[in-house]
C-alpha cells in the first residue's frame, strides 16, 4: 500500500486543491514575467534606437566644432583643439 492510498479522501483533497493553487499562482506569476520581459527588451530597443540617435547627433556638434576651431587663427586653433581632445 503507497502513502496515497493511506491518506483519507479529505487529505488527499486538500492537497490537491493546495497543488492547483500553488500551480495557478506559479502559471500567473510566469505570464506577468512574460509581459514584463516583453516589455523591458521593448523599452531596450528603445533606448538602443534613441543611443544611436544621440551618437549621431555628438558625432555631427564634433563635426561643427571642430570646423569651428578650423576657421580660429592657426595658433589659436591649435590651443583649442587640445583642450577639446583632452
Amino acid at each position: 500500500m503507497s502513502d496515497s492510498d493511506s491518506l483519507s479522501p479529505a487529505v488527499s483533497s486538500a492537497a490537491c486543491v493546495a497543488l492547483l493553487r500553488n500551480s495557478e499562482r506559479l502559471l500567473e506569476r510566469a505570464e506577468a514575467l512574460e509581459r514584463e520581459n516583453a516589455e523591458l527588451r521593448l523599452r531596450l530597443e528603445q533606448s538602443e534606437a534613441g543611443r544611436g540617435s544621440l551618437e549621431k547627433r555628438l558625432a555631427a556638434a564634433r563635426a561643427r566644432v571642430e570646423a569651428l576651431i578650423d576657421r580660429l587663427p592657426a595658433n589659436r586653433a591649435d590651443a583649442l583643439r587640445q583642450e577639446h581632445v583632452s
